[in-house]
């Protein structure tokens, strides 16, 4: 399972994406998973929308006037994380 892991001003917050690896296949330094195949272009895509959908949440915030966090990024994730519980590779 791939973690995601958000850490702003030292508060750090967790949440799983759903989505299932092996683990050998996953590119540390990249934080993306290893390969050409259909399915690892799924999940990095899907890795990336994750990326976008935080880094978009925090520039809502900011004009806000609120501080951002990392439990007020995360929170709009929750949601998102549901429609990616049916993806499941063993790439």
């Amino acid at each position: 399972m791939i973690e995601c892991a958000i850490t702003i001003n030292g508060e750090r917050t967790m949440f799983s994406t759903s989505l299932k690896i092996n683990p050998n296949v996953w590119n540390a330094a990249k934080q993306r998973v290893k390969g050409k195949t259909q399915e690892t272009q799924i999940i990095n895509a899907s890795l990336q929308a994750i990326h976008n959908k935080l880094y978009e949440k925090a520039l809502k915030l900011t004009p806000k006037g609120l501080f951002i966090t990392a439990r007020r990024v995360n929170k709009p994730m929750q949601f998102y994380n549901k429609s990616l519980k049916n993806l499941s590779f063993g790439v």
